[in-house]
C-alpha cells in the first residue's frame, strides 16, 4: 500500500526515541513483537538504528572536544606551525555539529516522510452525497456511507477510500500522478475518470474515462505513471473485480455493455438534495418526478424536516429513510401509491 513503507518508518523512528530513553521489559517484548510481525519492521529499523548510532558517536565527539579543548586554541598568542591542526579542528567541530543537526533533521523527516500541504477528510452517511473540488480542481464524488482522505503533497496526489464507493475525475498532471489506495488496491491514473466501489472483500473499478493502472499491495513511495506500473490496464469502458485474498492478475476483468455501465453509475444520477425540508415539500418534489406517488393523510406531519440526498426516480429510497421516523406510520393499498399517516 502507498503509506505502508511510510508508516513503518515512523513507527520505527518512535521506537528508537524510546530505545534511547530506556524501555521497560513490557515494551522490550512490545517491540520485539512488533520487529517480528514483518520483515520490513526489522529491516527498516536495524537501518535508523545504525544511523542512530553514528549520530551517538558524532554526540561524544562533540562532547571530548569541549570537555578536552586545543590548547593552541585557548593561547593568546598562536603558533604559526600549530595553526593548520587548529584551523583543521574547529571545521571537524563545526562539520560534526552540521551532520549532527542533520541527522536529527533526517530523523524528524522519517516521522514526517513528505511535506503534506493539503489533507482533507470527507464523509458521508445514509442517504447521503458529495460533490467535493479537490485543490487541483479533479472532482470527487462520494456515494453514500462513505469515506475518504485527499493527502496532496509535492511528488503526488493521493486519496485513501476507506470504505465506499467514489468517482473520480482527475485533473491531468504530468508531474503529479493521482493514486487511489483502496483496501489492498491501488488504482494510478494521470488525467482519467473512474469510479471505484469497496465492498468488504473485494474492490471494483469501473474505467468511464482514459486509462488507469490497478496493482495491489504495492508500497510506491515516488509515484509513478500508470504505463510504468506492473498490473492490468484498464481502458474506459472496463471494469475490473479485485479480491482482498487475490492477486490482481488473477482479477476479474469484462467489457461493460450500455447497461451495465448505466447500472453501475446510477447512484451519480440527478438528485434531490434536502436539508430541513419540510416533509410536504420533500414528497411535492417526488411525486412531481415520479409516477408512484406519496400522499401525507395526517395535517401533524406535514411538517416534519427532512434532510439528505436522493436520486429523482428512489422513491423508496425516501420511504426507507421515513421508516426510521417514530413518528410516521407508512402503508399501501396499491402498488401506485403510498400513504403517510401520524403513528398513533
Amino acid at each position: 500500500m502507498i503509506f505502508k513503507e511510510q508508516r513503518i518508518r515512523k513507527k520505527a523512528g518512535e521506537w528508537l526515541v524510546e530505545k534511547d530513553d530506556g524501555l521497560s521489559e513490557e515494551q522490550e517484548l512490545e517491540l520485539n513483537q512488533w520487529l517480528q510481525a514483518d520483515e520490513r519492521h526489522a529491516r527498516i529499523y536495524a537501518e535508523l538504528e545504525e544511523s542512530w548510532i553514528r549520530m551517538h558517536q558524532l554526540r561524544r565527539a562533540i562532547a571530548l572536544a569541549d570537555a578536552e579543548p586545543d590548547a593552541d586554541v585557548l593561547m593568546g598568542e598562536p603558533v604559526m606551525h600549530k595553526q593548520p591542526m587548529k584551523r583543521v579542528f574547529v571545521k571537524y567541530g563545526s562539520f560534526a555539529a552540521a551532520l549532527l543537526i542533520g541527522f536529527v533533521f533526517i530523523i524528524w523527516q522519517v516521522s514526517e516522510p513528505s511535506v503534506v500541504y493539503q489533507q482533507e477528510t470527507h464523509i458521508t452517511g445514509f442517504n447521503d452525497f458529495k460533490r467535493i473540488i479537490l485543490p487541483d480542481e479533479t472532482i470527487l464524488e462520494l456515494n453514500q456511507n462513505t469515506e475518504a482522505l485527499v493527502y496532496y503533497d509535492e511528488a503526488v496526489r493521493r486519496v485513501l477510500l476507506t470504505r465506499g464507493e467514489a468517482h473520480f475525475q482527475v485533473i491531468k498532471d504530468f508531474e503529479r500522478p493521482f493514486l487511489v489506495d483502496v483496501g489492498e488496491v491501488n488504482v494510478v491514473a494521470l488525467g482519467t475518470a473512474f469510479n471505484v466501489k469497496y465492498v468488504d472483500d473485494y474492490v471494483e473499478v469501473l474505467v468511464t474515462e482514459g486509462k488507469v493502472a490497478v496493482t495491489q499491495n504495492q508500497d510506491m513511495g515516488q509515484a509513478e505513471m500508470p504505463e510504468a506500473i506492473d498490473g492490468p490496464h484498464l481502458t474506459a469502458g472496463d471494469q475490473a473485480i479485485i479480491g482482498m485474498d487475490e492477486s490482481v492478475d488473477a482479477l476479474e476483468l469484462k467489457r461493460l455493455n450500455s447497461a451495465e455501465y448505466e447500472q453501475v453509475l446510477a447512484w451519480k444520477g440527478p438528485r434531490f438534495f434536502f436539508e430541513n425540508t419540510p416533509l410536504y415539500e420533500a414528497i411535492a418534489e417526488f411525486n412531481h418526478h415520479n409516477e408512484l406517488k406519496i400522499i401525507i393523510e395526517d395535517e401533524e406531519i406535514r411538517n416534519l424536516s427532512i434532510g439528505g440526498s436522493f436520486l429523482l426516480e428512489d422513491v423508496e429510497a425516501f420511504i426507507r429513510l421515513l421508516s426510521t421516523d417514530s413518528e410516521i406510520s407508512i402503508y399501501r393499498k396499491d402498488a401506485s401509491t403510498i400513504y403517510l399517516r401520524k403513528t398513533e
